[in-house]
């Protein structure tokens, strides 16, 4: 399975450890997850910026454990345009494509969009199809 940063993210923070580095992402995963704890931490002020920074030290050792799947930039362009997602969303899709993999997000727009390229998942559907 190949998960978005939001499923990361989610599973994580269940502690899910050994189901995410199991899986596939893409190497945008964790720009995105810096992302999400940067606002959560200077925009949200719902964590200290040190949680934040403890958070990307986790979330960069989990990445570093999962396979990472590159999309071919034009192709990502591509699908961005056909999905009408963006294209950091599709570089996500267009991984999961070319690698005939399911795409896992707790994102309910994306994962609609999505679901018309691909067999998509919740994180929630993923983790009970892996017992």
């Amino acid at each position: 399975m190949l998960l978005d940063a939001c499923a990361i993210f989610s599973a994580v923070e269940q502690g899910k450890l050994s189901f995410v580095t199991a899986q596939a992402t893409s190497p945008l995963a964790e720009y995105e997850l810096g992302n999400a704890l940067w606002k959560k931490a200077v925009l949200g002020r719902v964590i200290s910026v040190q949680e934040s920074l403890d958070a990307m030290a986790l979330f960069h050792d989990v990445l570093h454990q999962m396979k990472k799947v590159r999309a071919e930039a034009k192709a990502a362009l591509g699908s961005a345009a056909s999905a009408e997602v963006s294209f950091y969303d599709a570089s996500y899709l267009q991984a999961a494509i070319v690698m005939d993999i399911p795409l896992v997000t707790d994102d309910t727009k994306f994962f609609r969009k999505a679901g018309k390229f691909v067999r998509v998942l919740t994180l929630a559907q993923a983790l009970a199809s892996n017992k």
